[in-house]
C-alpha cells in the first residue's frame, strides 16, 4: 500500500480494520504484510470493516493517517479472486 507521505525511517506502520491492528513492513513510502498469514488476516479484516486506516509518523515528524472506506470491498476482492482464478 502507498502511503501518502514519505514515513520517517524508524516509524512502524500500522494498518487497522475491522477492529483488528496489524504492524506492517515498510520501505520509506509503502507498507506490506509479513508474510502471507497476514495477507489473509488482513483480506479477512477488509471483508467485515467498513474502514480501514494506515499510521505511522512522517518524515517531518507529523501524524500520517491514511483513511479509505471500504464499501464494496468484498465484491471487488471476490471479482480479483474469479479473474485470477480464470487465467
Amino acid at each position: 500500500m502507498r502511503l501518502s507521505r514519505d514515513r520517517a525511517v524508524n516509524s512502524g506502520v500500522t494498518l487497522t480494520a475491522g477492529g483488528r491492528r496489524f504492524r506492517l513492513k515498510a520501505n520509506s513510502n509503502a507498507a506490506w504484510a509479513a508474510d502471507r498469514r497476514m495477507d489473509l488476516a488482513i483480506i479477512a479484516a477488509i471483508r467485515s470493516a467498513t474502514s480501514l486506516s494506515i499510521e505511522t509518523i512522517g518524515r517531518d515528524g507529523r501524524s500520517i493517517v491514511d483513511a479509505y472506506a471500504l464499501r464494496g470491498a468484498p465484491s471487488a476482492i471476490d471479482a480479483a479472486a474469479l479473474g485470477c482464478a480464470v487465467r
